[in-house]
């Protein structure tokens, strides 16, 4: 399968196909904004949502289940603790109930989150696979080109290494190459 991603017309253009569920909206945001997995986003509980101050936010994640064995915080835009704070209060949900839940109010499942972006994608006349990975690789790509450092990148990513990012992102050599030595760049020799 090929790695899609959105450019950031297409992604607010999706976003505005999303206009029928909060949640769906709310979902798509953490997952480009964040860089945030599915599977993170999906185990996630409404207490697992922290606001240290009025800067810091951030979403604690158990990988006990994944290789790093211990849990990880991911930061969040403060607008957006707020907007899930919003959602779980309207929809009642508890600290210790998932914040994105099925009809029947378990966790949602990965396969019915896949269906509907596959829906938005379609509504939104976007004519790619975009799939819920897209969305944290789409942000990454973003970052990249505003001029982040890949360094900086590859820690939002919680990759274990740059290289990682490099194949994630599909960044060849030649790119890096031009990047560091091409025409506009100074010459140190």
């Amino acid at each position: 399968m090929a790695r899609e991603w959105l450019s950031i017309q297409e992604y607010n253009t999706f976003l505005s196909a999303v206009d029928d569920s909060l949640m769906y909206s709310l979902l798509t945001k953490l997952c480009y904004n964040g860089g945030f997995r599915i599977s993170e986003i999906l185990n996630a509980k409404r207490r697992d949502f922290i606001k240290e101050n009025e800067v810091y936010c951030y979403l604690k994640m158990d990988n006990t289940k994944r290789r790093v064995g211990k849990p990880t915080v991911q930061p969040i835009d403060p607008k957006m603790y707020a907007e899930i704070q919003l959602y779980c209060n309207e929809k009642g949900i508890a600290n210790d109930q998932y914040v994105f839940q099925s009809l029947s109010g378990g966790k949602l499942s990965y396969i019915t989150c896949l269906k509907r972006i596959q829906r938005y994608t379609e509504k939104a006349r976007i004519d790619k696979n975009i799939t819920t990975h897209s969305f944290r690789r789409s942000r990454a790509t973003h970052l990249l080109k505003e001029g982040r450092d890949l360094a900086f990148v590859s820690g939002f990513l919680r990759h274990k290494n740059v290289v990682v990012t490099m194949e994630y992102l599909n960044i060849e050599k030649e790119w890096m190459a031009e990047e560091l030595y091409g025409e506009k760049k100074p010459s140190y020799y």
